[in-house]
């Protein structure tokens, strides 16, 4: 699923978004072909219940778009590279279109909703001052734009909607025996309408909406040639009491933690959420910030680091677990170290990887270290238990290692292929939402491989440097039962 929002000047009628609604569909479907979409839909203005977009923004000057694409397997483009083609030509045609910002999304709109709206990349810029926090948040904006792999950057704060403003002059109003409210009632009934009555058939009812033809409230004169009924039953036009002026009224002011705030939010392409956060984070260090003014990371920025923070304690804590249930296990503490000598290889194997399949480090990938953790200690599990087993019956150490090694070796490769094995369509696979799974089986994959060969090698090394020169000083171990 791929879906987008553009914004046109605030104020646009809703007939001319749909106008350009209609050119962004054709758009559409001219770099999307029918072989790699299903179907597409637009939308534009304000729905009755005050919302136009997932987002929840709101206003006739809106409009969103999108495409359902056929299954991945059944197309030669990626929905990232389909939107980066789309975004292209978006660029070429938005001045034409009068499109101020948009922004492209490639992730499922309900996703949006869980995560609370936010976007990759959310720089929070919060004041009281709304003209230093909108001075701030253009030099965000600016520097955002200018680091490699950001996309769709853009302010969240909407420019004020055009209103006209009657006027009332309250000493003319009130020598005619009118009140502000007389004549704004008035004004809002003939131009905007009023629900006068019900009509009732067979048991439905319809609202009986009144106003003015459209002929009679086409125009911004037509506000003040409003006929305004006085308490003597005489009319007069709304002008002889009245002025129209032409203001910018705000639309909406952010607030978060009780401060003022305006947002500089985009997506990233190309690079990973974190490469590009770390970056903006340098950057912002540098920037003066008046007095006053806060500028922090948001977003899924810092969901994520939140997630690594409690993911790293989760890793330290299995790593500690797997020890102490090896130690209970071997009734020492010197062999369950020699096996976790494995762990850091396999961590290393994951590494090089997800490096090598073009992947970044996110959740699901410390998901699969945190399964690795629990799968490489049982190669040198099985080494060293069977060392042990063969020392208590008598074999000298040098000699028990090498029983071990060759003893072990079939099951262990036989145990490690087949897993690994069982992990290469979960890590190769291009089916649909192997975009999600393709990073867990190439950590587990990686790192099991790299820790299997060097288990056979370095484990029974360690095993014997340990026995060689922190043996205890009566050179026994417990005798076989």
């Amino acid at each position: 699923m791929l879906s987008g929002t553009v914004f046109l000047p605030v104020g646009t009628r809703v007939e001319e978004t749909a106008r350009v609604m209609d050119e962004l569909a054709r758009l559409l479907e001219q770099e999307v072909p029918a072989s790699e979409r299903i179907a597409t839909y637009t939308t534009c203005g304000t729905s009755e219940q005050g919302t136009s977009n997932m987002g929840g923004e709101e206003g006739s000057h809106i409009g969103t778009f999108g495409v359902k694409l056929v299954p991945k397997d059944k197309r030669k483009r990626d929905v990232k590279q389909i939107a980066a083609a789309l975004r292209e030509r978006v660029a070429k045609v938005r001045g034409m279109l009068q499109i101020e910002k948009y922004r492209i999304e490639t992730s499922d709109p309900m996703d949006a909703m869980l995560t609370g709206g936010e976007q990759p990349l959310t720089v929070n810029i919060i004041g009281e001052d709304l003209d230093a926090t909108d001075r701030v948040a253009a030099q965000v904006q600016e520097m955002v734009r200018k680091t490699p792999g950001t996309v769709d950057v853009n302010i969240s704060r909407v420019k004020g909607m055009p209103e006209l403003w009657v006027r009332v002059d309250r000493d003319k109003a009130s020598t005619l025996g009118l009140n502000v409210s007389d004549v704004g009632d008035t004004v809002r009934a003939s131009i905007y309408g009023n629900t006068a009555s019900k009509f009732r058939v067979e048991g439905d009812e319809y609202d009986i909406f009144v106003r003015l033809r459209e002929s009679d409230r086409s125009d911004t004169r037509d506000v003040l040639a409003t006929p305004v009924r006085l308490p003597t039953g005489a009319l007069v036009r709304a002008q002889n009491v009245a002025a129209l002026t032409t203001e910018l009224g705000p639309l909406e002011i952010d607030r978060k933690d009780r401060g003022r705030i305006v947002n500089v939010t985009g997506n990233v392409d190309t690079r990973s959420l974190g490469e590009v956060a770390a970056e903006i984070q340098e950057k912002l260090k540098k920037l003066q910030v008046p007095r006053g003014v806060e500028v922090i990371m948001a977003g899924q920025t810092e969901q994520q680091q939140e997630s690594f923070f409690w993911l790293f304690v989760a890793l330290g804590v299995g790593v500690a677990l797997v020890y102490m249930v090896m130690a209970s296990q071997f009734e020492s503490l010197r062999d369950p170290f020699v096996v976790m000598f494995s762990v850091p290889f396999g961590l290393t194997g994951a590494i090089w990887a997800l490096f090598l399949a073009g992947q970044h480090i996110n959740v699901i990938v410390f998901l699969g270290l945190l399964l690795l953790v629990g799968v490489v200690v049982k190669n040198a599990i099985l080494l060293v238990d069977y060392t042990n087993v063969l020392r208590a019956r008598g074999l000298e150490m040098v000699e028990a290692v090498r029983l071990a090694g060759r003893t072990r070796l079939r099951p262990v490769l036989m145990t490690a292929l087949a897993t690994m094995a069982g992990l290469a369509p979960m890590a190769f696979g291009k089916g649909q939402g192997s975009e999600v799974w393709n990073p867990l089986g190439v950590t587990v994959l990686g790192g099991l491989l790299v820790s299997t060969f060097v288990t056979l090698v370095l484990v029974p090394t360690i095993y014997s440097i340990f026995e060689t020169h922190l043996k205890p000083k009566n050179g026994q171990r417990g005798n076989a039962t």
